[in-house]
């Protein structure tokens, strides 16, 4: 069994324009409406920085700057895990387009910004930290690889760490091969113990149910319309402050149970 503490949270989804606004709907509160994503961007990130970044990477730091605004430490002084499960399918697709071309012209910035860890290094130089930071892709298991991933090294280590879930929509073609309806990013402060702005404990043990899904039809379909929403059901219990078990599946006919604490 692993076990870490959340220490604050960041979301942008689309009815989730933060985690203030998103605990209530989360919670039950108040009812979920499906809206456009509001107009957003990483002040962290310098202004020559942010023309640069491609839309993942802004989603990315985006709710990676709201996680730890919203917590006592220093952003240079923890490490961090990326997951998402295609990057920047934009960005993927228009160089695919380029290679059908007579030119297969490619601008350097382009490249730059299709590479799978182009989040992470971005956001390492913003935040100034020179901690560890992965990047990993697991298709729909995306979050379940990023949570396994961040809390081993918070249980190892005893470091805290940053677990930044994102991905985002691709035009078409990509779009019919790879259908992610929305734009969705989340980010957890996760750290060894529990300290006085601790939400919850996180305990992650094998499982064989199934996975939870959300009461909310509109919820529902945004959890399985985005991979990194499958973390909806978690962000849900904290918001509730509620002591639940939530299930993600995992590849190969696996599942992780997610017990969740509350610790005030």
């Amino acid at each position: 069994m692993m076990r870490a503490y959340v220490t604050s949270v960041g979301l942008l989804g689309p009815g989730l324009p933060d985690w203030t606004q998103g605990r209530i709907i989360l919670s039950g509160a108040q009812p979920y409406t499906n809206q456009d994503l509001p107009k957003y961007a990483p002040d962290i990130l310098p202004a020559t920085e942010r023309r640069r970044c491609g839309a993942a990477g802004k989603l990315a730091i985006y709710v990676a700057d709201a996680a730890m605004k919203a917590s006592p430490r220093d952003a240079g002084s923890v490490a961090s895990v990326f997951a998402s499960s295609g990057g920047d399918t934009e960005i993927s697709q228009k160089i695919c387009l380029a290679l059908t071309e007579t030119e297969r012209f490619v601008s350097p910035t382009l490249f730059h910004n299709s590479v799978h860890n182009a989040a992470a290094g971005y956001w390492c130089i913003a935040a100034g930290s020179h901690l560890s930071s992965n990047s990993l892709s697991g298709h729909d298991w995306s979050v379940v690889a990023g949570l396994q991933a961040a809390m081993s090294q918070v249980c190892v280590e005893g470091l805290p760490v940053l677990l930044v879930c994102y991905d985002l929509p691709a035009s078409e073609p990509l779009f019919s091969k790879r259908p992610v309806l929305s734009h969705f990013g989340a980010a957890l402060l996760l750290e060894a113990t529990a300290g006085d702005q601790a939400l919850a404990e996180l305990t992650l043990t094998p499982s064989t149910d199934p996975e939870t899904t959300l009461s909310d039809n509109g919820l529902e379909t945004l959890r399985q319309g985005n991979p990194a929403a499958r973390l909806l059901p978690v962000l849900g219990a904290l918001a509730a402050s509620a002591s639940r078990n939530v299930v993600l599946a995992a590849p190969l006919h696996t599942a992780i149970n997610i017990g969740i604490t509350p610790c005030r």
